[in-house]
């Protein structure tokens, strides 16, 4: 039943797998970020999130407004994904 009032979709709406993941993920990212000394601080992709309570990652562009706002509230001077030496995109987490 409360899948069904999450989602459409049964698979996008599990809260007690992916969303426990995301949250494990996402506590280790924001304590980066907190630590983080830099002006401009790079964070891996996540490799997965719970549909149903996720919109969008950041970006490998600093000016994309999703990273300026994640910039803004760790008070930094930019935040992006980071970006393999040879261009290769990022490994997800």
């Amino acid at each position: 039943m409360v899948n069904a009032i999450l989602s459409l979709h049964p698979r996008k709406s599990d809260l007690q797998g992916t969303a426990f993941f995301y949250d494990i993920r996402m506590s280790k990212r924001y304590a980066a970020l907190q630590q983080c000394e830099e002006n401009v601080c790079e964070v891996k992709s996540m490799k997965s999130f719970p549909y149903a309570i996720f919109f969008e990652d950041i970006q490998e562009d600093a000016q994309d407004w999703r990273n300026r706002t994640v910039a803004t509230y760790f008070n930094k001077k930019a935040v992006k994904l980071k970006i393999k030496p040879n261009g290769a995109p990022p490994k997800k987490e």
